[in-house]
């Protein structure tokens, strides 16, 4: 396949992948979190911020909100577009890490499967923070590599827009949603403890880090209020819960939320083979280099898995929710191991 046929290619997956999510945009009402994620906006940046303080989100996604929809409007339409196109742009960072490890046909078959994953198209027909929290997030990752890929004296990387890039993108992905802590500190493992890759590399991650902490450091207080506090409606639940609303997950993001309403019995029969097919694909990709591409995207899946299990224990959270932002790693990481 050559160039111009291979850009076409791609250039025709964006377009597919947009329409889908652009398609029936405005068949659902606005529930409940999307007529607040709208009603913050009336407000001025100063009245956001006091709000989200007094909620258990970050304040950056309703920032972005109020500047569209007083440039676009505040219509179910343009306020969900805004979704669209954050999600539509992670295909920009996600496609290349794919290719860091997948061949050129299976990147194809990431994309093509990104593109009808009916869970993230979910959220990108929602006016809240999922689909703009996966696009810093995918870029964060993104940038990371690249700074770690790059062969030359620790003092030149500060002349490179790729630190500055990470450091942007993992900072704004932690004012969207506490849950980019999780990407965060895979980041930080996999950057520190598990690619050893010479004393400048490292000493340029950890300037990085203390960026995006200093860059964090006014919010922190808020944070640890917000978190300490919780969401008083959320039950606590025991281990096996939490298991089974992770097999539920797996089903999630292959099924979208849609098998929620009916009964029919082949949905069951579905998650069992998918079940079968994501334990022997997780056997199969797991990385035997833990230097390698391979490697972070197993820590991206498992790492924040782990977390919202922890998590969900001690307050019960929607794992189709809160860990949509790791289905671009997922996907990834399930056809690295059916390839093999």
């Amino acid at each position: 396949m050559n160039k111009k046929t291979s850009n076409l290619l791609l250039f025709s997956i964006v377009i597919i992948f947009l329409s889908l999510r652009l398609a029936f945009i405005t068949q659902k009402n606005l529930w409940f979190d999307e007529i607040f994620s709208w009603n913050l906006t009336l407000g001025s940046f100063y009245e956001i911020l006091v709000r989200t303080s007094n909620d258990i989100h970050p304040p950056l996604y309703y920032f972005v909100l109020k500047v569209w929809n007083y440039v676009v409007g505040d219509s179910v339409l343009s306020m969900r577009l805004l979704s669209a196109i954050f999600s539509t742009a992670t295909l920009f960072f996600v496609y290349p890490l794919s290719k860091k490890i997948l061949d050129r046909y299976y990147s194809y078959l990431f994309l093509v499967l990104f593109a009808v994953n009916p869970l993230n198209i979910f959220y990108s027909q929602e006016v809240r923070m999922s689909a703009m929290n996966l696009f810093l997030n995918a870029g964060a990752v993104y940038f990371l590599l690249k700074i770690i890929e790059r062969e030359q004296l620790w003092k030149l990387y500060f002349k490179q827009s790729d630190i500055y890039f990470y450091i942007l993108f993992c900072t704004l992905a932690l004012y969207t949603h506490y849950f980019s802590f999780f990407i965060f500190v895979v980041e930080i493992i996999f950057a520190l403890f598990v690619r050893r890759s010479g004393a400048g590399r490292t000493k340029v991650y950890l300037m990085a880090i203390s960026g995006v902490l200093l860059l964090y450091l006014a919010w922190i207080p808020t944070f640890l209020e917000q978190i300490t506090r919780g969401q008083s409606w959320r039950s606590m639940q025991d281990l096996t819960s939490a298991g089974y609303q992770l097999i539920n997950f797996i089903k999630d993001i292959n099924l979208g939320l849609y098998y929620h309403y009916t009964n029919l019995q082949i949905v069951s029969y579905i998650s069992i083979f998918l079940i079968v097919i994501y334990l022997a694909a997780s056997v199969m990709s797991f990385p035997v280099k833990l230097q390698s591409t391979d490697f972070l995207i197993f820590l991206l899946v498992i790492i924040p898995v782990l977390q919202g299990l922890i998590i969900s224990v001690r307050q019960k959270v929607e794992f189709y929710r809160y860990l949509s932002i790791i289905i671009p790693f997922v996907l990834i990481f399930i056809i690295n191991g059916i390839s093999k």
